[in-house]
């Protein structure tokens, strides 16, 4: 009995000195620290997650599924691949930084929130084709955003020219109830591409100073109530591919300054008014 204890002893003896008890604690530290640098190489800005909370509880009805609490949204797990994307790193363990909130056709009730303004390294925002209503502040929208869809709801009021906007590039507000005059500024500076304003209920002329969105591809402003003349200035848009018009109160001809640009598609549908020479549903000058 005494020696199959010495027998054991020196077995156990003889693994211990083919792992040493140092290197297993070192194996295990190792294993730790590599958990924790991917976790916070994965984990979301702290104020964009709380941004995330109190966004997603401001509204009276919000059908996405986002575990905020349990399931880090910059993980890129499928539950969050649609609806929020996150930037890259500035730098390497930076926590990562909300770019993208997409929830058009969920069916959420309720008004712009302002915790907006706090996702201050958001890009994209896509709220279009759902319930949402009321005034939308000039204040809330964060400085660096590019695109806004809020296409297809019931928002009123004035259009917002989102003058704080330092990048703006796409802005889509088509088939809302928003009033009175198109503003003449949109943003801080002219690299607007894209500017949807149809099936509104806007009024007034079409702005002069929008020839000067050299950049500007497509510019829908039908379905008004807008009069006066087409302005000459419109020619000077040399990017412009679309130019919606339709179903307006606008009077006299085509300018021909808009001859000039070749790739542009006009829709004047609906445009009695419109000089007779020019009685035509789409002309292209192609």
């Amino acid at each position: 009995y005494q020696r199959r204890v010495r027998g054991s002893g020196r077995a156990s003896g003889s693994s211990n000195k083919k792992v040493p008890m140092s290197k297993l604690v070192l194996l295990a530290l190792l294993a730790l620290a590599v958990v924790f640098v991917t976790r916070v190489e994965a984990r979301t800005e702290p104020a964009d997650l709380a941004a995330l909370k109190a966004f997603r509880d401001s509204f009276q009805v919000f059908k996405p599924n986002w575990p905020l609490e349990t399931i880090d949204p910059c993980d890129n797990l499928p539950l969050y691949k649609f609806t929020i994307t996150c930037l890259p790193p500035t730098q390497p363990h930076f926590p990562l930084r909300v770019g993208k909130i997409s929830l058009d056709c969920y069916g959420l009730r309720g008004t712009l929130p302002s915790v907006l303004r706090n996702f201050t390294a958001l890009r994209i925002l896509d709220l279009g084709n759902n319930y949402l209503s009321g005034n939308v502040s000039e204040s809330i929208f964060p400085a660096r955003l590019q695109y806004i869809n809020l296409f297809n709801n019931s928002f009123e009021g004035p259009v917002p020219t989102f003058s704080n906007l330092t990048d703006l590039l796409e802005v889509y507000l088509a088939k809302n109830k928003f009033s009175g005059r198109i503003p003449a500024v949109f943003g801080q500076n002219f690299s607007l591409r894209v500017l949807s304003l149809n099936s509104n209920n806007l009024t007034g002329t079409v702005p002069p100073t929008l020839g000067s969105y050299r950049n500007l591809t497509q510019l829908f402003l039908a379905n008004n109530t807008l009069n006066g003349t087409i302005s000459t200035s419109l020619g000077n848009l040399s990017s412009l591919v679309i130019l919606s018009l339709w179903k307006n109160g606008l009077t006299g001809g085509i300018p021909t300054q808009l001859g000039g640009l070749s790739k542009t598609s006009i829709s004047l549908l609906g445009q009695k008014s419109v000089d007779r020479k020019y009685s035509f549903t789409t002309w292209s000058t192609s």
